[in-house]
C-alpha cells in the first residue's frame, strides 16, 4: 500500500465514520511519520479500503485505545495515593 492510496483509504474511513475533519491527516502521520503535502493529496479521492488497510487501523486503534488507557490508570493511582497521603482535599 503506498502513501496515496493510504491516504485515499483514511478519507473513506473518516467520510464513513463521521471522524474530524483532520483526522485524515493525523492517521497518515501516524503511519509515516511525517504530513502529507498539500501537492501530494490534490485530487486524491475517497476509496474503500483494502483488508490490510483495515487490518492496520484496527491495530493501531486497539493499540491506542490501551494506552489511553493505561495512561487513565495511572493517572487515577497517583491522584488516589496523593488524597490517601493527604496532599488533596
Amino acid at each position: 500500500m503506498n502513501e496515496i492510496d493510504f491516504y485515499s483509504y483514511s478519507l473513506f474511513v473518516q467520510d464513513e465514520r463521521g471522524y474530524h475533519n483532520n483526522w485524515k491527516y493525523s492517521i497518515f502521520k501516524a503511519k509515516y511519520g511525517r504530513w502529507i503535502k498539500t501537492k501530494e493529496r490534490e485530487g486524491v479521492t475517497p476509496k474503500e479500503p483494502t483488508q490490510e488497510y483495515l487490518d492496520w487501523l484496527d491495530n493501531f486503534l486497539s493499540t491506542w485505545s490501551k494506552l489511553a488507557a493505561s495512561i487513565q490508570d495511572i493517572q487515577f493511582d497517583v491522584a488516589e495515593q496523593d488524597y490517601l497521603n493527604g496532599e488533596l482535599d
